[in-house]
């Protein structure tokens, strides 16, 4: 149990120095940092064992931490860390072996601009998603694969900029696997939908123009 204290606190104290957000322990990767947005594995360090991840995160838990990571199968909490920065844990069962997640606790509360978010990702989600999509399956039948679809590449997109509201919801859709090792999406030609694109953009610019007169009349 020495040697996995001692482990945990040179991976973060490494994790401090070279200014990552995220410290990711997952058996049979190397431990994983990420540094702006990109997952970084230590290679020079040995693959984590079941054994390597289990005794680390005993080393962090609680008595009444480990009591309700045995019963929930996973447990968040926060780690202060030489009582200079603070850590916030998931400790979770990935294929019955243990895994654990550090995210650095900022005094700083960053905006989506300052975490390099693209524009483009918070325009669909919020404009073309919520606004659109979904209003659109409220009066239209079988939609539902395709936004389960939509929301799993959503979360991969999402997820280095809030990795544990991420996780946490991708669990819903595939609890074998983790969010952070997910292949990122790739760009795809569209299927030859030219056409109901058009139609779909004459809706869309008859509805804002609806809301925007509803908006006029009621100020």
């Amino acid at each position: 149990m020495a040697h996995a204290e001692q482990r945990i606190k040179n991976l973060l104290r490494l994790s401090a120095q070279q200014g990552a957000s995220d410290l990711h322990l997952t058996v049979s990767r190397y431990p994983t940092f990420r540094i702006d947005g990109k997952l970084v594995p230590l290679t020079e360090e040995n693959i984590l064992t079941p054994e390597d991840t289990r005794e680390m995160c005993d080393v962090i838990l609680t008595e009444e931490k480990k009591k309700i990571f045995l019963k929930e199968g996973q447990v968040d909490f926060s780690y202060n860390f030489e009582d200079k920065v603070r850590f916030r844990v998931n400790a979770f069962f990935q294929q019955s072996y243990v895994s654990v997640a550090f995210r650095l606790i900022s005094n700083d509360i960053k905006t989506l601009g300052e975490l390099n978010m693209p524009e483009a990702l918070y325009e669909f989600t919020w404009s073309k998603l919520a606004d659109w999509y979904l209003e659109i399956a409220k009066i239209e039948n079988s939609k539902a694969e395709i936004l389960s679809y939509l929301l799993a590449k959503l979360l991969v997109l999402w997820h280095p900029f809030c990795p544990f509201v991420t996780e946490v919801l991708w669990r819903n859709f595939n609890s074998n696997e983790l969010l952070m090792i997910q292949n990122w999406p790739e760009a795809g030609q569209s299927a030859g939908l030219a056409k109901e694109q058009k139609d779909f953009a004459l809706v869309q610019e008859l509805v804002t123009a609806i809301r925007n007169t509803r908006a006029e009349h009621q100020a």
